[in-house]
Formats: C-alpha cells, sequence, structure tokens
C-alpha cells in the first residue's frame, strides 16, 4: 500500500531576525502510512511544527517534495483538494473557533466547499457525535471548557472527511482532564480508520503510537515503534527529551539486577512485567 503522505528530501529554512537564514528541516524523507499512528517528537525548535505544516501545503518546502495521495503540495491549486485530505487541529482551539455557536462552527468548513444543506446537515450531526459534543451543539464556545473547545475544533476539521487527522500540540494547553477527553476522541477516530500525525511534547502521549519519529536540528534522529524508541533513554536525555515515569521504573529496576522484559512504557505494561 503506498504511504498517503511521503517527505522526499525536503529541506526548510526561514529568515531570521537581523539578516540570515535559520534552517528548520535539513533533507527530510520520511512518509506517513495509512491507517497508522504516527507521533513526532523532539525538543523546542527541532522542526516539528514545520514539518506538520508541510503536510497539508500550510508551508511548500523551499527544497524537496511533499506529496499527499499523490498530490504535489507544490502546485496552488492542489491546496484545497490537499486540505481536505489532511486535517489540522492546533495548540490554541480559540485560534479555530470561527462562529458564535457550536453546531455553527462545525458547519463552517462544509459551507465553504458549497455543499448542499442536507449534506452539511448531515456532516454536523456525524461529526459532533464522533467528538461525543451534541449536548453542546447550541453553546457558544467561549463558554467551553478546553478539551470541549479542542474536540469541537477536531469536529470542524472532521465535517471537512479528512482521511488523515494532524494534531500539532493540540493538547498542550489542555488540563490533564481536557487532554484525556481529546486523546479518547482520537483514538476513537483511530480505530475508525482515521490516520493520526500527532506533534507532542507529552511523553506519556507516545505509547498511543503506532510509530514514533524523533527530530533534532531538523533532522530525524531516531525511528521505530514507541517501544523501539523509549529503550535509547539515554539518547533521549541527550536529545532533551525524557521517558515515561514507568519506562524510568524500569530503568531503575534494571539497574539493581531486576530487568522488565518486554521494556514497560505503560502503567499496564509495568503491572503485567512485574505480575
Amino acid at each position: 500500500m503506498t504511504p498517503l503522505i511521503t517527505v522526499d528530501a525536503v529541506s526548510v529554512a526561514y529568515l531570521a531576525p537581523g539578516g540570515g537564514r535559520v534552517q528548520a528541516l535539513k533533507d527530510i524523507t520520511m512518509d506517513v502510512r495509512r491507517g497508522e499512528w504516527l507521533a513526532i517528537i523532539g525538543h523546542n525548535g527541532s522542526g516539528k511544527s514545520t514539518l506538520a505544516k508541510c503536510f497539508n501545503a500550510l508551508l511548500v518546502p523551499g527544497r524537496g517534495a511533499v506529496a499527499v495521495d499523490g498530490i504535489s503540495t507544490r502546485d496552488p491549486a492542489n491546496a484545497r483538494r490537499i486540505r481536505q485530505i489532511v486535517g489540522m487541529v492546533f495548540q490554541h482551539p480559540d485560534n479555530q473557533l470561527v462562529a458564535t455557536v457550536v453546531e455553527e462552527d462545525v458547519a463552517f468548513g462544509p459551507e465553504n466547499l458549497g455543499l448542499d444543506h442536507e449534506e452539511i446537515k448531515r456532516r454536523v450531526e456525524e461529526s459532533i457525535a464522533a467528538v461525543d459534543v451534541a449536548e453542546l451543539r447550541l453553546r457558544p464556545p467561549h463558554q467551553l471548557s478546553g478539551g470541549q473547545k479542542q474536540r469541537v475544533a477536531i469536529a470542524g476539521v472532521l465535517a471537512m472527511r479528512p482521511q488523515c487527522l494532524v494534531l500539532d500540540e493540540a493538547t498542550a494547553m489542555l488540563d490533564p482532564e481536557g487532554r484525556r477527553e481529546v486523546l479518547d476522541t482520537v483514538g476513537r477516530l483511530h480505530d475508525g480508520g482515521t490516520t493520526v500525525v500527532s506533534i507532542t511534547h507529552f511523553m506519556s502521549e507516545v505509547p498511543l503510537a503506532d510509530r514514533v519519529i524523533v527530530l533534532n536540528e531538523g533532522q530525524i534522529a531516531l525511528e521505530g515503534t514507541p517501544r523501539e524508541i523509549f529503550a535509547h533513554g539515554d539518547a533521549l536525555r541527550q536529545l532533551e527529551l525524557d521517558v515515561p515515569q514507568v519506562t524510568q521504573v524500569a530503568e531503575a529496576l534494571a539497574a539493581r539486577g531486576r530487568r522488565l522484559e518486554p521494556l514497560p512504557i505503560t502503567v499496564h505494561d509495568l503491572v503485567e512485567a512485574l505480575a
């Protein structure tokens, strides 16, 4: 099966304040596979958000090529179709909420596609049900909690019927309950076949993914399953990253002669290994 998104030798540079250029991505080659959950992690400034913006043509690389479902992001005429395939949810949900009532906000995208009234209504119903905000449909977004706002933002993206959902630090501004709400929602969507890319600095979220890419200074430093990545605890710390607390417990036990196999990366893993 061909990947949904392919990134081929992509480099991106920004103009720096006062002159000069900052290289955000350096010759990145990777892909996003259909139906997978891919986590992308790295320290601040490693290029995570820049790479995410390349996935749906919000950013066109200076060098290299990005294709979404075989469609080049370099041609501006393709942007609308690409953004229907790849939907993005950003860190601040308020930046994506545009209407005064939840259901109107969810309808905003389909309305801009020029869909007929019945199709818009159907998409709104399906999207608010998918993220479990049907009871909030007539509420003003400013009255919602952070987690509820982010779920409404996801519903707005889902109404465009994307094949891939990109979460660019979408849980960063939420409290633990809000993060749980959003991650539960994303998990259900992934189980239903939606491809997910999550940009995150919460190591506790990474075990939810099928595959992990670690960025450092605009390049891929590590790639593998969550368990494979967290087995390189010392390398991650050198990259200014950490490992989940349960993995730290496993490392401490290993240092005392009690190695747990396989390496636990969730609380359930740790309980099973100790039992």
